[in-house]
């Protein structure tokens, strides 16, 4: 294993030198700064963080702010990802305190932001922004002192950025749509979402996947609280229509169009949970492109640990993709 001794031996510098120029410090000049850097890099050094952190007395706390929707499966998962990175991570010394925000509230995210940054001094931020434009605003005069990870959404000062690739998943949802159809056939898009973070990024990459195809579409008709007006979808849901796609809250919508009787159409969905399950293993939906929104929260918690306790410092703020996965009836058990 490379120490830090042997970083400045062949540097020609104390080794107090390299401690602080992987720290940040400005009493090592930029230059000599780079150097370390350089030679950290080349020679795969990693901060023995472990046991400096057991040293620590005070612990290092980082606030997570996370979003609540109506889907609640979505911040229950983040939310288990990140209190599960935290729970491995205890015995050095790391917390992570989660705060959560209505997602149709940005002022309300926005103070509560400000209250942290002004009276608890944390070491890092995790932060799903309502507002990008205002919580970039509010954390520019803490890039140098803090961590910053954004999750879900950019933040353009941030250290590092985790988030699903929800365009994609839309893509993915439409290529397996156009598939089961036939040339011609007509394809309903429901739009049941209520935010741009998800369900805004599934439609929209939906859309331009099937309107590259020879389908038919009907749509997407919006519908607000979808769940409670599924009434509204009957006057589109003519026989004709052969293909059904919702970009949000498609449990609960299917779950009474099956009930009224709606049977026999082909069906994909985003997202899924333990109904979306049980419709896939009655042949009822034919698939759903299923992201892991625990592993997003589980890989925000390990990150930021990293960036506080390893000291790492990049010249480019990193982006993490998490993978999206297509779940069938065949493969089903590989996920549930």
């Amino acid at each position: 294993m490379v120490t830090q001794e042997e970083i400045a031996k062949r540097l020609g510098v104390t080794r107090t030198t390299v401690a602080r120029a992987l720290a940040g410090s400005d009493k090592v000049s930029l230059k000599t700064r780079e150097k370390v850097m350089r030679l950290v890099h080349e020679l795969g050094y990693v901060k023995n963080y472990i046991g400096s952190s057991l040293a620590l007395k005070r612990k290092k706390v980082v606030y997570a702010f996370i979003l609540k929707t109506k889907n609640s499966t979505y911040n229950s998962e983040i939310k288990r990802g990140l209190q599960t990175a935290a729970e491995e991570l205890k015995e050095y010394n790391f917390k992570v305190e989660i705060i959560e925000t209505a997602v149709n509230l940005p002022k309300v995210q926005a103070q509560k932001l400000k209250k942290i940054l002004e009276t608890k001094k944390p070491e890092g931020i995790i932060i799903t922004p309502i507002d990008q434009e205002e919580i970039e605003k509010i954390l520019e005069g803490y890039h140098d002192k803090i961590k910053i990870l954004a999750l879900e959404r950019e933040v353009k000062i941030a250290d590092y950025y985790v988030t699903t690739d929800y365009f994609k998943a839309g893509r993915i949802a439409g290529n397996i749509m156009e598939k089961l159809l036939r040339k011609g056939e007509k394809l309903l898009i429901v739009d049941a979402g209520d935010d741009e973070i998800t369900s805004g990024l599934y439609l929209e990459g939906f859309c331009s996947k099937v309107e590259e195809s020879e389908l038919k579409i009907v749509g997407p008709v919006r519908i607000k609280n979808a769940h409670r007006k599924v009434e509204r979808l009957e006057k589109f849901l003519t026989a004709e229509v052969k293909g059904l796609y919702i970009n949000m809250y498609s449990s609960e919508i299917l779950q009474e169009l099956f009930e009224r009787g709606y049977e026999g159409l082909k069906i994909v969905t985003n997202l899924a949970n333990e109904t979306i399950k049980n419709f896939i293993l009655e042949g009822k939906v034919d698939a759903a492109v299923l992201e892991s929104l625990y592993q997003e929260g589980y890989t925000a918690g390990i990150k930021i640990f990293e960036m506080i306790y390893k000291d790492v410092i990049t010249e480019v703020r990193e982006v993490h993709l998490i993978k999206s996965h297509v779940i069938f009836k065949e493969n089903i058990d590989n996920y549930w």
